[in-house]
């Protein structure tokens, strides 16, 4: 009797730990306003013991995860980073506003997630967080937010609508690469900086608004977007990058600001629907086949400070049919006008003298029919 009443009373302890097992799995109230939270969730007690931090999925298996605001009573402050990356079942993604920190790429990879609710409370959104969410339709950043990281969207080829905060100041490297389902983008004032590859290969982005507050457009920005057609660019620009806007097909105009001191080289390379371009004063040097290959390219009014012209700087554009060179330039590059075969027309503001004292390389005027160049005294020999 006794070995069999200690068996009963083990038996009980079992059923009673498991049973609190199981409760401690998820102290968490089980509802708010009717919402259900994911259970078995994992996480880790922040080193102030303060919070919790959201380390991933543990032993929860569901499609459309909600995570609750507090765990064994304590806030959910955090998201571990890589926690979720490559859980392609996870549909959708409910989190609480106590998370103000996102650790990095926590959604990568995330090929199955289509939609998620960002927390009011965040701050920190890390790099590479939806990096290849290749089913993310669209997103609404929390005011909170003052910089969208590197990678962040890169390869969410189904995003469409992207809503930034009032509070963003930059945008990281690669940080919308590859997403080819957006049309428009409306930047805030307060963004200072796009960094470079932000929108690169954007293929149907076709219209984008800057805010007032930009001074810089990185390397390779808005690469390859093929379907954006007009840029009006902000008085407070000062630096675009190289290839900044190169490969945009159907790029028909651009005017650029009155302070732009800095303009990379192939900047607009192959913007084969360019027509027009008026450069300002404050630019004193074209880069390196800043407007190569731009083939419908007809008007061109350069800087008056204009001191030098790069390398292939006007390669190949064929409809080009006149130019007018400031008195203070000092260097035509090699290849500068190679191809302009409509050329026919060269003013030079200073005189014969100044003339044949530029520097003038290789080839610069090769395949251009106007052999002779105005100066303020007379016409002089092209080379």
């Amino acid at each position: 009797m006794k070995k069999k009443g200690l068996i009963k009373i083990l038996s009980l302890l079992c059923i009673v730990s498991f049973t609190l097992g199981i409760a401690a799995c998820g102290e968490t109230d089980s509802s708010s306003e009717g919402m259900e939270y994911s259970e078995g969730l994992a996480y880790v007690i922040n080193k102030d013991g303060k919070g919790y931090t959201l380390r991933g999925l543990g032993i929860c298996e569901d499609r459309d995860i909600v995570v609750p605001p507090k765990y064994k009573g304590k806030p959910v402050t955090a998201i571990r980073k890589l926690s979720f990356q490559g859980k392609t079942h996870i549909r959708t993604v409910i989190l609480p506003d106590s998370i103000t920190s996102f650790g990095n790429e926590i959604f990568s990879e995330c090929t199955g997630l289509t939609s998620i609710e960002m927390p009011d409370g965040l701050i920190d959104m890390g790099e590479g967080t939806f990096k290849d969410c290749t089913s993310l339709t669209e997103i609404k950043i929390p005011d909170g937010v003052t910089s969208i990281g590197e990678e962040t969207f890169s390869g969410c080829t189904s995003l469409a609508s992207v809503v930034l905060p009032d509070d963003l100041t930059s945008i990281g490297v690669s940080a919308f690469r590859d997403c080819q389902s957006l049309t428009e983008m409306h930047l805030p004032d307060g963004v200072t900086t796009i960094d470079y590859r932000a929108f690169l290969r954007c293929t149907n982005l076709s219209s984008i608004t800057f805010g007032n507050a930009l001074t810089t457009i990185g390397d390779s920005a808005f690469f390859q977007c093929d379907d954006l057609t007009d840029v009006l660019l902000p008085d407070t620009l000062t630096t675009i990058g190289s290839s900044a806007f190169g490969l945009c097909d159907d790029l028909t105009s651009v005017l650029l600001p009155d302070g732009l001191i800095s303009l990379g080289d192939k900047a607009f390379q192959s913007c084969t629907r360019l027509t027009s371009v008026l450069l300002p004063d404050a630019l004193t040097t074209i880069g390196n086949s800043v407007f190569e290959n731009c083939k419908n390219l007809t008007v061109v009014r350069l800087s008056e400070a204009l001191t030098g012209i790069g390398k292939n700087a006007f390669y190949n554009c064929t409809k080009l049919k006149s130019i007018r060179l400031a008195i203070d330039l000092k260097v035509i590059q090699e290849g500068a006008f190679f191809g302009c075969v409509s050329l026919n027309k060269i003013t030079f503001d200073g005189t014969m003298r100044q003339w044949g004292n530029v520097q003038k390389g290789s080839d610069w005027c090769k395949r251009v029919p106007v052999e002779k160049v105005i100066c303020s005294n007379g016409e002089t020999d092209i080379k």
